[in-house]
């Protein structure tokens, strides 16, 4: 008999268990418009480790994200900061931002998404139309940019600037004033599959910026240079295209030590 309450008492215990973690899964999905009508309220609410999902509509605010979470947008919805601030604001480590359209930013430097913090992953948005830049990222590193567009933006479509160790692969930055930019000690950074192109000066300008990896990059129709390297040495250029720029196709000025070949380029003047 004794043993016979034991293992009634080991089940309960056990069914309880399940109750409790499935009830955790639940709840650490949260829906906007569902759950909370605006954005930053279910950021204010989550909890690290925390799904958001964002159905698609546009949300007039500016988002501070200073939490572990996944942010995810279905459908792209659209964020708009109306002219005042950045629009999505990365604080914390080790986010995750798919799938939204950033848009309105305040001038630079601010911008659609700012990324102030490391090890965040950000897949296939479109930070576009911002008076300041397109995507941001400073003082941070081994961030994962994917599939992102930032074309159409005041400034520049995507910024690092004392960014260490960071990957770049399939983006966008078109019709911007500069398209990439790697600046002041941005090192050791990789750059691949990315286009940048018909901006205003450079597709891609690294200045004070070493050790970097670009790598079948397209840098094209735009009016400077396609690939700029300011005081910017021992980084690689490889498979990269660069025609139709209305200067030099790669330019380099006071750069050493950097490793080009099988690169495609011409330019219109």
């Amino acid at each position: 008999m004794h043993t016979i309450n034991n293992s009634i008492m080991y089940t309960a215990v056990g069914i309880l268990m399940l109750i409790f973690m499935g009830n955790t899964v639940t709840a650490a999905i949260i829906s906007v418009p569902d759950d909370y009508a605006r954005i930053q309220w279910a950021i204010d609410n989550a909890t690290d480790g925390n799904t958001i999902e964002v159905q698609s509509g546009t949300y007039y605010e500016n988002l501070n994200l200073n939490k572990k979470l996944i942010l995810r947008g279905i459908g792209m919805p659209v964020v708009d900061a109306m002219g005042n601030g950045s629009t999505i604001t990365l604080f914390a480590d080790g986010i995750s931002l798919e799938g939204f359209t950033a848009t309105g930013s305040g001038s630079y430097p601010e911008a659609g998404i700012r990324v102030n913090s490391s090890n965040n992953t950000l897949t296939g948005n479109n930070a576009s139309n911002n008076i300041g830049n397109g995507i941001s990222m400073s003082d941070s590193g081994n961030n994962t940019l994917i599939g992102n567009n930032a074309s159409s933006n005041k400034y520049y479509g995507i910024e690092l600037i004392r960014s260490a160790n960071n990957i770049l692969s399939g983006n966008k930055a078109s019709n911007n004033n500069n398209g990439i930019y790697l600046d002041d000690y941005s090192d050791n950074n990789s750059l691949m599959d990315s286009i940048a192109n018909s901006n205003n000066y450079h597709g891609i300008k690294l200045y004070f910026s070493v050790n970097n990896i670009m790598i079948g990059n397209n840098a094209s129709n735009n009016l400077n240079n396609g690939f700029n390297l300011d005081y910017s040495s021992n980084n690689t250029l490889r498979d990269n295209v660069a025609i139709s720029n209305l200067q030099e196709g790669i330019y380099l000025s006071s750069s050493g030590n950097n490793t080009i070949y099988n690169n495609y380029f011409n330019s219109r003047g």
